[in-house]
């Protein structure tokens, strides 16, 4: 009998594993595929936090873009700013508003003088940040909503830059100088909302020549206007959304300085 089981002790060690060798790799490969399964995730996360990121910064880049290449032109005393009255029902401004006069004619792309050799205003450039219609459509589902302690709207990521080219009134004849624009004192009826990303019913209000989006899910915008040097500030921000969205997809704490929101500070001289 004990010969017997001598030799069945050779034989699984010659033919096999053991029970306990058997037990010991399990373990091991069960180890192993729980780290793999955990670097997996670490690195799915780190790749949604890297490409969000990206994403916020390319939206911020593109308003900057814009607004370096429109505000240079501008001049203080032919530019106001305003607010964008609220679309929450937090009440907060949506944003601010910011138009110019323009001495290019939105039709040619020329830019025109008087006989003095100063501007002979065309139109006006109009930029404002605002919630669009079916915004809860755009974010999946219901929003936070808030405002700071300046009355700005600071929850809703999804808010839009619009650019519009207004030629209020008549046009402007490069042969009649009394027919220059005039900037406009009371801009609200153009701060309209666009359906979705839809800017094409603007198309239909007074002497509106286009109308497109900037930049799309933004945070905030605000502009401040310094008279020494002449320029115009701009902080636009934006935030991370599908890194936001792994922690919690609506907020009810401010995001303007949250770990997610990035922030673009855009510095434009103005001319005198």
């Amino acid at each position: 009998m004990s010969c017997q089981r001598r030799t069945l002790s050779r034989r699984t060690r010659e033919g096999g594993l053991t029970v306990i060798e058997i037990l010991i790799a399990a373990g091991l490969f069960a180890l192993l595929s729980a780290a793999l399964a955990m670097a997996l995730k670490q690195s799915s996360s780190m790749w949604i936090s890297n490409s969000s990121q990206l994403e916020a910064a390319e939206r911020l880049r593109k308003a900057s873009v814009q607004l370096e290449r429109d505000f240079p032109m501008a001049r203080l005393q032919n530019s106001r700013t305003s607010v964008v009255p609220a679309s929450l029902s937090s009440g907060g401004y949506d944003g601010d508003a910011v138009w110019f006069l323009s001495h290019i004619n939105p039709n040619d792309g020329k830019a025109y003088l008087l006989s003095d050799g100063t501007p002979f205003w065309q139109c006006q450039v109009l930029y404002y940040c605002v919630v669009p219609n079916q915004v809860e459509s755009l974010a999946g589902g219901s929003l936070g909503e808030g405002k700071n302690s300046d009355g700005y709207e600071d929850r809703c990521p999804y808010k839009v830059l619009i650019r519009k080219v207004i030629d209020a009134g008549a046009a402007a004849n490069p042969t009649e100088e009394s027919t220059q624009e005039t900037l406009l004192t009371n801009i609200d009826p153009y701060l309209s909302r666009p359906n979705g990303y839809d800017t094409s019913a603007m198309l239909s209000e007074p002497g509106v020549v286009s109308a497109n989006i900037v930049a799309s899910q933004l945070l905030f915008f605000r502009v401040r206007q310094e008279a020494s040097p002449p320029r115009h500030q701009f902080d636009i921000r934006a935030v991370s959304l599908a890194a936001r969205q792994k922690v919690a997809r609506t907020s009810s704490e401010s995001l303007l300085e949250s770990p997610y929101t990035l922030q673009s500070l855009v510095d434009v001289k103005a001319r005198n």
